[in-house]
């Protein structure tokens, strides 16, 4: 399984233990390590399930009996040693590790991971872009209820991709064969600012896009805010779950974070040179394209921007 099996899929999963033709009853799950704070890890420390531990040096693909890699351990080794921060921790070293200094600390799988649903006609539309070729190009479709939450529907991240062949990309995922939209479109596309692909985005896609809002702290502060649990204890932004489409291989190769859901663990605030344990200025910039995205889209839809004062005779209007 994987760690967004929440603790009650877990326990009705176990009421289903009752075939009764075993001297025993077993539920057994896997998965990576994730924070100290899951679910899982917290009833390991409880004693409430055994938790077994399972070593890149227990895979006979991996290692040889007598302790040296095989030519594949060697590769899939160079990937994990190539891990920076939390992701290193967990994916290589196995630990239970939470990221220090991680920006949105409200962030909780269990809670801002939903299932799919059918989105009703009526809700808004947006997309959220951030441009990339080298670096991952990130595309999200998001969805607004009448209560001005926001789900982030589907998100495709990919690199080596020109422009127009994402067009097409995003096209094949809101049309039909015969090019029919099979959603609403959007009421607006937040793109971060290079002129030349917003360009040829538009022109290929027929979209006018707009520029994002750049602020970082601010756009920070108001997805944080969204986290928080609204009036009727909900968030009020919510990611569907397996919401990236057409995973990129070579991202997938370099085990890569893809996506929101995969980002955000990892999205940390830089420590400031010559600072003791760092100050929360800028995030680091590293594995943060789908996170820019999400921010662009927050931002433009709850950050207002200065009134727009003329000054006329003396007057103000």
């Amino acid at each position: 399984t994987s760690l967004f099996l929440s603790v009650t899929d877990w326990e009705t999963l176990g009421t289903r233990l009752r075939n009764g033709l075993l001297s025993f009853q077993q539920q057994i799950a896997a998965c990576n390590p994730d924070s100290p704070q899951h679910w899982i890890k917290q009833r390991a420390d409880a004693g409430t399930v055994r938790m077994i531990l399972s070593r890149h040096a227990d895979n006979p693909a991996y290692v040889t009996a007598d302790g040296k890699l095989t030519a594949q351990g060697r590769d899939y080794m160079a990937k994990l040693d190539a891990l920076t921060g939390v992701r290193r921790l967990r994916y290589r070293d196995g630990k239970w590790s939470a990221a220090e200094g991680v920006i949105y600390e409200a962030w909780d799988e269990a809670v801002h991971v939903v299932d799919p649903f059918a989105i009703p006609h009526e809700w808004t539309r947006w997309w959220a872009i951030d441009w990339g070729f080298t670096a991952p190009f990130v595309w999200q479709d998001w969805a607004e209820d009448h209560d001005g939450r926001l789900y982030l529907v589907r998100e495709i991240v990919q690199t080596g991709r020109i422009v127009e062949d994402l067009a097409a990309m995003i096209l094949a995922a809101v049309t039909d064969g015969e090019g029919a939209w099979t959603e609403p479109q959007p009421t607006a596309v937040i793109a971060d600012h290079d002129a030349t692909d917003r360009a040829t985005f538009e022109r290929h896609m027929g979209f006018r896009t707009l520029p994002a809002s750049k602020g970082r702290s601010a756009g920070i502060q108001a997805f944080q805010s969204r986290l928080a649990a609204g009036g009727d204890g909900k968030p009020r932004l919510m990611v569907f779950r397996d919401a990236v489409a057409h995973r990129d291989p070579a991202m997938v190769d370099a085990l890569k974070p893809i996506g929101l859901v995969e980002e955000i663990p990892g999205y940390i605030w830089a420590a400031k040179p010559g600072s003791a344990g760092g100050l929360k200025e800028e995030p680091l910039k590293e594995n943060d394209h789908s996170a820019d995205a999400a921010r662009y889209l927050v931002a433009h839809r709850d950050i207002k921007g200065p009134p727009n004062i003329r000054w006329i005779g003396g007057a103000t209007r």
